[in-house]
């Protein structure tokens, strides 16, 4: 009888551990997945994107293009108007080699390209540092570069690779200006280095910056003109910031995904935990009449019951926080900005594990140590 006894007892507590090693497992990973999105929604951007309503052309047309964005431009609410190839942070990228003599050094290296117009940098509120913006033109005449670009030049000093000639898909031209680093991709990527040029037969995107007063005049009018230069298409926008979030929606949705996973997980666990407390309550029941009987406090006859499941807790914690981490270690590797997991996920995820279950271990436990003594030894 106690042979069998035993043996029950010791498969519960394997499949306890189980439980516990599956649920606390995920609720570490889904901790570290809302760390990571959190951490890197919160990377400036390196532009503004608040209140910029971006459309595609349907024709990329230069005097179509041109009248279009002088009748957006006098529009009350419209603070500034640009065309260019794929906006700002988009995750369709234009780009290629560049080409550049420094010195004596020939430096090969991969940029982002964006073919944009003199209103470019004002409407994505994107920071020139140093020296002149693009000018109103109908070709590539000059460049304006990201700190990064120059750094790909060598020089530590982005104000120094103003004025070197660069050769970017057969358009030469020097680099007149430099602007502040922005990605020019979702945040996945890592910032890489972009290249600004005019070029009006390479404009697929327009974007203005409204003015918040007013914003749905402001919109309705944009969509009036609209209709005035392209009557054969329909007016399609979208906000901009907006637009940035969806690029993070996979990463939500892991997040979403493991959350219920793991609530799950945590559910079938105390149901499991609830099962043995009540298992072992009912073998011990003559032991709990004994101690209240020579005066047993419900604290202490609940720490008694308590102490074996808190080790099954730690058992299934040192099983499952090495996975856990070799596997966070490995997703996280896709990011290029990573969030940094520093212990205290995993003590969160114990902890969240520990409280639940030691919820459910007390109510049967506290019930237990409240029944009639008498009632408990009669049992026997």
């Amino acid at each position: 009888m106690s042979s069998a006894y035993g043996e029950g007892l010791t498969l519960r507590r394997g499949l306890i551990v189980f439980q516990l090693f599956i649920a606390q497992g995920l609720v570490i990973i889904t901790i570290i997945i809302t760390q990571q999105i959190n951490h890197f929604m919160a990377q400036p951007l390196g532009i503004n994107s608040e209140a910029v309503v971006e459309f595609l052309l349907p024709e990329n047309k230069p005097e179509i293009i041109r009248t279009l964005k002088e009748r957006l431009s006098v529009i009350s609410g419209v603070e500034d108007v640009a065309m260019s190839n794929t906006g700002s942070t988009s995750e369709n990228s234009w780009g290629g080699d560049f080409e550049a003599t420094v010195g004596d050094k020939l430096i090969k290296e991969y940029t982002n390209v964006k073919f944009a117009d003199e209103g470019y940098l004002e409407t994505y509120g994107i920071t020139l540092l140093h020296r002149e913006n693009l000018v109103k033109s109908d070709s590539a005449n000059r460049f304006v570069v990201n700190e990064k670009f120059a750094r790909a030049l060598g020089f530590q000093d982005p104000e120094k690779a103003i004025g070197i000639a660069v050769n970017m898909w057969d358009n030469k031209a020097v680099i007149t200006g430099i602007i502040k680093d922005f990605n020019a991709t979702p945040l996945q990527n890592e910032l890489s280095p972009v290249i600004v040029m005019a070029g009006t037969t390479a404009y697929y995107v327009g974007a203005v910056r409204l003015n918040t007063t007013n914003l749905q005049r402001t919109i309705q009018e944009i969509q009036s003109t609209w209709q005035g230069v392209y009557p054969n298409y329909v007016f399609e926008h979208t906000f901009l910031d907006e637009q940035i979030s969806k690029f993070y929606d996979a990463e939500r949705r892991n997040s979403y995904t493991m959350g219920f996973f793991s609530t799950v997980a945590i559910f079938i666990g105390c149901i499991g935990l609830f099962g043995l407390v009540s298992f072992m309550v009912q073998q011990k029941i003559k032991e709990i009449g004994i101690r209240k009987t020579f005066g047993a406090s419900v604290f202490q006859i609940v720490s008694m019951l308590s102490k074996e499941f808190i080790v099954l807790i730690g058992i299934s914690f040192l099983l499952s926080a090495p996975l856990a981490y070799y596997f966070m270690q490995e997703w996280l590797s896709n990011f290029a900005y990573k969030y940094n997991m520093n212990g205290l996920e995993f003590l969160a995820g114990l902890l969240v594990t520990l409280v639940i279950s030691m919820l459910t271990i007390g109510y049967r436990s506290v019930r237990a140590a409240k029944a009639n003594p008498i009632d408990a030894l009669r049992t026997e």
